[in-house]
């Protein structure tokens, strides 16, 4: 009599490794393929589980796992690829999952469902069945379980990397590979590097805040940042200094709200060791400098602004400049970097390097510093 709840679902064929390994078990028992093909979600997951299993340990060690649940399947005459294929269409989903990785955790079954109809790679099936049953990654399993909807690859080694500080959903659902896992790491130790009261509570507890509008964790990256009152290279300007003050993410903030301008825009640049600003606070003031930092801790002055972007004095720039210079940082050559600067500079038809490239005068500069 044909299989009724069968009839009313479609074959969904699978691919690579997974694929290869079914090839082999249907060659040793005809009809494995077709069987599987049709299986549901609960299923086939734990089968391609076993595949898995198959090809990292090998078939005969899959099989010795095997026949304590299906001995009459997997008796020694028969074909070593025929028991495990005779034993993985009998046995229920829970005990190929008790026959291959020796538990069932509560949750994990529940989640192969989640997972689709699709193989996932290699040794993700392992590493899920870890996190669910190890009692120390409690945290990590219980946030694949409230992620709502599929269950993939990327989310399971997503949530098995993630430093315990990002565990939360609204990291889970942002976070989309694991290559997005290390930039979170390399931002976090940097907020951490930056912002004294960045301890783990307030981190994790800020998690909260996310909003729908936040398609990625740059934003709250950001957010953070903005907080920074350290900067991460020794400064050019010593503290104490009387008429320039070396200026941290906090400060830039600020200077955006007193001097009408993208400050609080340039905390990215700052924190990623790009830039340096000072804030002139002697006599002609107030102006703020941007450095641009070189290698071999050298410093060099990129623009002078007073409040809402306006050009500065010429004597007063001359003086900041003198006044950097014995600090060692360098001045460019030529026309000031200003707005009627640049306007010239069009006229004569001469480009300066946009961010990230050489600028032609930087090389002669550093020769000279040295």
């Amino acid at each position: 009599m044909p299989d009724t709840a069968r009839q009313l679902r479609r074959p969904r064929p699978f691919d690579g490794s997974t694929l290869e390994t079914a090839c082999l078990l249907d060659a040793a028992c005809p009809g494995f393929l077709n069987r599987v093909f049709y299986a549901s979600n609960l299923r086939r997951a734990p089968i391609f589980g076993a595949l898995a299993e198959i090809k990292l340990d090998g078939i005969t060690e899959v099989v010795s796992r095997l026949r304590p649940f299906a001995p009459a399947l997997c008796y020694p005459d028969l074909d070593v690829w025929a028991q495990a294929a005779r034993a993985l269409l009998s046995l229920r989903s829970r005990e190929i999952v008790q026959a291959i990785y020796g538990s069932v955790p509560d949750g994990y079954l529940g989640l192969l469902a989640r997972i689709g109809a699709d193989p996932l790679p290699r040794g993700v099936y392992r590493l899920a069945h870890g996190l669910y049953a190890d009692p120390g990654q409690r945290v990590r399993a219980k946030l694949l379980r409230q992620s709502p909807g599929r269950v993939t690859a990327d989310m399971i080694e997503v949530a098995a990397r993630l430093d315990p500080v990002l565990l939360h959903r609204n990291v889970l659902v942002r976070v989309r590979n694991v290559g997005h896992v290390e930039t979170m790491h390399a931002a976090l130790a940097l907020i951490r590097a930056l912002v004294p009261q960045a301890n783990d509570e307030a981190l994790h507890r800020s998690l909260d805040g996310l909003r729908p509008s936040d398609k990625d964790m740059a934003a709250w990256i950001e957010r953070w940042l903005r907080r920074a009152t350290r900067v991460p290279y020794a400064p050019p300007i010593p503290a104490n200094d009387p008429d320039l003050r070396v200026l941290n993410g906090t400060d830039l903030v600020c200077l955006g709200r007193r001097f009408h301008n993208c400050g609080a825009d340039r905390v990215g640049h700052l924190a990623a060791g790009l830039r340096c600003y000072v804030e002139w606070t002697g006599n002609g003031g107030p102006a703020v400098v941007e450095l641009r930092r070189l290698s071999g801790d050298h410093f060099l002055i990129e623009d002078l602004r007073g409040p809402k972007n306006s050009d500065l004095d010429p004597d007063l720039a001359e003086r900041i400049r003198a006044k950097l210079s014995t600090y060692g940082v360098l001045s460019p050559i030529g026309v000031p970097p200003t707005i009627s600067g640049s306007a010239l500079l069009n006229l004569l038809g001469v480009w300066i390097g946009e961010e990230g490239e050489a600028d032609p005068f930087l090389a002669d500069l550093l020769k000279e510093a040295a």
